[in-house]
């Protein structure tokens, strides 16, 4: 059964080493659950020119196993009301520590960000943790997820514009 591992590693505003100092316990647990989590081999069939018949990951086939395998060791949903009818909500903390990760779709990266921060602001988060496929893992999946190294460049190039530390990982998967 394929494993994940992390590869890469970029630290936002001291994310990386304030997740290390404050919490390295997590930090353990996090990494555990990576590379014990239960990854199904590829099962979808592509439709897409240049690939079509390949096998390849879905983005669903990371997101069940490790929200699963999360949950399991204590990480919960946390949510903060912004008004009667409205509400943003981070999937996955355990002390002051939000996870996220994003085989699925691009655009759900910003939307993560955007999360980290409102709950940084108010206090309910200390660091942010966002967990993406590398370049070659993403190779390997249907289009449409993110990878490591294009968040990263997206970051630099808007700059220090956000104030919630952030340790961004770029993970694979072996076996």
């Amino acid at each position: 059964m394929p494993r994940i591992k992390i590869l890469n590693e970029f630290s936002y505003r001291q994310g990386k080493e304030i997740v290390f100092r404050k919490y390295p316990h997590l930090v353990a647990e996090i990494n555990r659950i990576l590379a014990n989590a239960e990854i199904p081999k590829k099962s979808k069939v592509s439709q897409e020119r240049g690939r079509k018949g390949q096998l390849v990951w879905s983005g669903k086939d990371f997101n069940r196993p490790l929200r699963t395998s999360f949950k399991l060791a204590g990480w919960r949903k946390k949510r903060i009301e912004l008004s009667e009818k409205n509400f943003v909500e981070i999937d996955l903390c355990k002390e002051k520590v939000g996870i996220s990760f994003q085989f699925g779709k691009y655009s759900f990266v910003d939307t993560d960000f955007i999360k980290f921060e409102i709950f940084y602001l108010r206090k309910e988060l200390d660091v942010g943790v966002e967990i993406l496929p590398t370049r070659a893992l993403r190779s390997e999946m249907y289009s449409g997820p993110p990878d490591f190294d294009q968040v990263i460049a997206r970051i630099k190039a808007r700059g220090e514009i956000s104030p919630v530390p952030l340790w961004i990982v770029g993970a694979n998967v072996f076996g």
